[in-house]
């Protein structure tokens, strides 16, 4: 579980996606629906890592 503040998961998704972005890479809907629900802290970070790179899911292009 994420003990984390809103606040705290807010800065830490948006400069994960900043440096990520400034790599070239470009979230879908889909991905940036998957961080906001981590924002909102109804899914914690190993759902997200599941979600973004489990077997069923191949985000990196």
């Amino acid at each position: 579980m994420d003990v984390r503040t809103r606040e705290q998961r807010y800065n830490s998704a948006a400069e994960g996606i900043f440096s990520i972005e400034l790599e070239g890479y470009q979230f879908t809907d889909e991905e940036l629906n998957i961080i906001s629900r981590y924002v909102e802290g109804e899914i914690d970070i190993d759902e997200v890592q599941q979600l973004f790179f489990g077997e069923k899911r191949a985000v990196l292009r």
